[in-house]
Parts: C-alpha cells; sequence; structure tokens
C-alpha cells in the first residue's frame, strides 16, 4: 500500500483541500491554509453527562477537509484527521473507558459514497490511540 501511495504521489502531487495549492505528502492542508484553522483548545461540552470535544471549528479549511472525506470519495482524509485529533485531545479524554462511536450513514448514502466516512474516521484515530470503536448505534 504504501509503494501505491508513493506512485500515486508523482502523478497525482498532494494538494490543498482549501486552496488546491501545493501541501506535503500525507497533510490535506497547505501551511498557509493549515494556519488558518481555527483551535478550540480543550473546550468541552458535558451534555447529559456525555464527554464530548471538537479539534477545530467546523468553517474554513476545516469544512474543505471534511467535505472531501465526505464527498469528493477521499476516504484517505480520514488518517491525517485522525492524527491531528489525537495530537490536540485533551488529557484523558481519550483514556479508557473512552469510545469511539461512529454515526451510521442512511444504507442509500453509504452506496453512493462505498463508505462511511465517521466509520473511518472512527477507525483510524482507533488504530492511532487504542480506543475502541462502538457501533452502537446502526
Amino acid at each position: 500500500m504504501a509503494l501505491l501511495a508513493r506512485v500515486l504521489e508523482l502523478v497525482v502531487p498532494p494538494f490543498c483541500w482549501e486552496c488546491g495549492g501545493d501541501a506535503a505528502p500525507d497533510r490535506p492542508l497547505c501551511r498557509e491554509c493549515h494556519g488558518q484553522l481555527r483551535w478550540l483548545g480543550e473546550e468541552q461540552v458535558e451534555p447529559s453527562g456525555v464527554r464530548l470535544w471538537a479539534a477545530v471549528a467546523y468553517e474554513g479549511p476545516a469544512r474543505s477537509v471534511v467535505g472531501g472525506l465526505k464527498y469528493r470519495g477521499a476516504p484517505g482524509l480520514a488518517r491525517p484527521m485522525a492524527a491531528q485529533i489525537a495530537a490536540g485531545a485533551p488529557a484523558g479524554l481519550l483514556a479508557s473507558p473512552a469510545a469511539l462511536v461512529p454515526v451510521p450513514l442512511h444504507p442509500r448514502r453509504r452506496r453512493r459514497r462505498g463508505y462511511n466516512q465517521a466509520e473511518r474516521l472512527a477507525e483510524a484515530l482507533s488504530r492511532r490511540t487504542g480506543v475502541r470503536v462502538a457501533d452502537v448505534l446502526s
């Protein structure tokens, strides 16, 4: 798989999902667009006793990357997204007994996309952190 990815980089160089400019391998954004991300820090919301957290505001470059994962057939974006999430997560958030719960897709959307982006992101984050994926909503 790594060899195929390197060959693909020669044919289709990595590009920024926000501006279309050059990006480093395994980076969905160029430096400038990455710098425009609005990081949310360690703010946490705990409705109903469930601890939740978001890495960045869903706007601008972040919205473009999520759109690539969801609508533009780029499931490979889950891996660098998971890396950013793991790096920015507040201490203890991804510790046991945490679980990653992907939101199910309507069967028609799953057939159209060929994958569930929430599952891909949860699986990539699980591989990076060891937190289990709990498929409890489908």
